[in-house]
């Protein structure tokens, strides 16, 4: 039976897979936006947006860099945006209805503090992004993200 905490991560009738974790600390390597820059944390992250048109992102990334820099990644965490409503997509498309917004979302704020800049192994899936020359076809309005070219 599942109870107390577990509760939380399954329900009764899923399947849960758990593993031995052979390493004696977790780095935290996307999480805030202030830990050490760990490039292929960081292009893993990236690229899980790119890949997904802006509708996920991973965070939380964690877990522990080898001596030869493969990185084991343990319990991230998905986050995807809630469901767009009828309304809200009738609302775009008619006149006089929402106008896209200027300020940046939280998608965006989050990106951008969360991945602070690019390194070569972004440059191999996205290499036109840049800060400066935002793009909102991915959905998240980060730069470029990969779609509709440079």
């Amino acid at each position: 039976a599942i109870g107390g905490h577990a509760s939380q991560v399954a329900r009764p009738g899923q399947a849960v897979t758990l593993s031995l974790y052979p390493f004696s600390q977790v780095t935290k390597f996307v999480f805030e936006g202030k830990e050490e820059f760990t490039e292929l944390a960081q292009a893993f992250f990236h690229f899980t947006a790119w890949h997904s048109g802006g509708k996920e992102v991973v965070a939380d990334v964690q877990g522990f860099e080898d001596e030869d820099g493969d990185i084991v990644i343990v319990d991230p965490f998905v986050i995807r945006p809630k469901p767009i409503n009828i309304g809200e997509l009738v609302g775009t498309i008619l006149p006089g209805g929402e106008q896209q917004q200027e300020t940046p979302s939280p998608e965006q704020l989050r990106f951008d503090a969360w991945h602070p800049k690019c390194g070569q192994l972004c440059k191999a899936f996205d290499p036109s992004r840049r800060s400066a020359n935002c793009r909102r076809h991915c959905g998240l309005g980060v730069p470029n993200c990969g779609l509709g070219g440079g």
